[in-house]
């Protein structure tokens, strides 16, 4: 049996190549929880493999809606005193000079994700350290 002719011919559509930049913070814990997959099932997916997954996630979770639910975006408004904001634009430039593209925002992105991380991590060791008096407390 003849395969019909679109089937004959490889796909003419190219695929096409994204560079996704993300913030050390970000990429850090992507790191991290693929080491966690890979101690908890013995493997894990590539980065790549594994963003490719989620991106795949987030289609098939809004394809039945016509607009997607997006998240809300909030404001902080900063107010940021010269000498601050001087040092701030030169070490953007700075980080432009060696990166290419980047932004204040990406700076002060990169800054929060960075508490965030480096808090979760001391609230960790304090939750563990309460869990191990309560337990001493309980024998």
């Amino acid at each position: 049996m003849p395969l019909a002719p679109d089937e004959t011919k490889p796909s003419t559509k190219a695929t096409k190549k994204y560079t996704l930049r993300l913030s050390q913070t970000l990429l850090s814990r992507i790191e991290k929880h693929l080491a966690c997959l890979k101690f908890v099932h013995s493997s894990s997916p590539s980065k790549r493999r594994w963003v490719l997954q989620a991106i795949h996630q987030k289609m098939d979770r809004e394809k039945g809606s016509s607009f997607p639910n997006l998240p809300k975006r909030g404001t902080i408004l900063l107010e940021i005193d010269p000498e601050l904001s001087e040092t701030l634009e030169q070490r953007v430039d700075l980080i432009r000079k060696v990166r290419g593209s980047y932004s204040l925002k990406s700076w002060m992105v990169d800054a929060i994700e960075e508490r965030l991380e480096l808090e979760a991590r001391e609230i960790e060791k304090e939750a563990a350290q309460i869990q191990a008096t309560s337990s001493k407390d309980e024998l």
